[in-house]
């Protein structure tokens, strides 16, 4: 995967607001299946307890770039502490994570600069960009997941949790690692996810996947 921060500041300051219904699309294992399953309407299942936990300014943030991103026709998956949140353990998280296709958000060939117009900070929280990479099942899997929020503009398109906790343990920073124990107590299939990492073939991220599994036992024994 490759990773594209913010580089300068927007000073734009309105007063945060919760979205009410930000017409959230859960993206689940079936949904991402075109042949097998049609994707379904419906709210995020944690969304809106996903953003309650993080700051006003985060929650600003989301709300400002996703309208930003809508309004520029930049299809973008919510992914990294948010999407944690929505998929059962919010946390207070102090910045805002996207999947975008990278020539929709970027240009340039040898220097690559965004786009014009792409959020890359708002106040002081910074709006930080994926693009899709790593193994060819995870790239498809991101790609799916864009091809998604391109069919239902407007929607925010949560990551489902398999590639999720791919994206988690590929960082493996702590707090990375400890976001997918967390998810595995609250329910996340540990089946499911594995079955994903066996296929996505990355040995160390599925070893750590093992040990998230082993721990989640331990504390909770």
């Amino acid at each position: 995967m490759k990773h594209r921060g913010p580089s300068k500041k927007n000073d734009d300051n309105k007063s945060p607001e919760i979205p009410e219904n930000n017409g959230s699309m859960p993206v689940t294992r079936n949904t991402l299946r075109p042949i097998q399953a049609r994707a379904q309407r419906a709210q995020a299942p944690g969304l809106p307890g996903a953003l309650a936990a993080v700051p006003a300014e985060v929650r600003q943030a989301f709300d400002q770039s996703h309208r930003t991103l809508n309004d520029l026709h930049v299809p973008h998956v919510l992914v990294g502490g948010i999407a944690v949140g929505a998929h059962g353990y919010p946390y207070a998280t102090q910045d805002v994570d996207y999947l975008v296709p990278e020539d929709a958000a970027f240009e340039g060939t040898v220097v690559i600069t965004f786009r014009p117009g792409i959020p890359i900070r708002v106040g002081e929280v910074a709006i930080d960009y994926l693009v899709p990479g790593g193994p060819e099942v995870v790239q498809r899997r991101m790609q799916e997941c864009l091809d998604l929020a391109s069919k239902f503009p407007g929607e925010v398109v949560v990551v489902p949790p398999d590639l999720l906790t791919f994206m988690k343990l590929r960082a493996g920073r702590a707090k990375d690692v400890a976001a997918v124990v967390e998810l595995l107590k609250v329910g996340m299939d540990a089946e499911d996810i594995r079955d994903f990492l066996k296929e996505a073939g990355d040995a160390e991220v599925l070893k750590r996947f093992e040990r998230c599994i082993k721990k989640m036992e331990e504390e909770e024994e």
